[in-house]
């Protein structure tokens, strides 16, 4: 998980606190990011980009397992 995306994340916890709480500051925005980190590992998430990236490999590869499909229907039918 991007740890800008985790920092940001608690940054916003942190600013919607009720402000009798503010005053424990970057214990809880420490606090708040372990727990992000921690929950976030648990679901296997991945970025737009990992993923874009993923799917660009899968099209490829089947387009390679297509091609080779045909190629072997080629060779069957000689």
């Amino acid at each position: 998980m991007d740890p800008k995306l985790i920092d940001d994340l608690s940054k916003r916890f942190y600013k919607n606190l009720p402000e009798n709480l503010k005053h424990l500051g970057d214990d809880l925005k420490h606090n708040f990011s372990s727990v992000l980190e921690s929950g976030m590992s648990k679901f296997n998430i991945v970025t737009r980009e990992e993923f874009e990236i993923q799917k660009l490999v899968l099209a490829k590869c089947r387009k390679q397992i297509n091609e080779l499909k045909m190629r072997l229907d080629a060779k069957e039918e000689e």
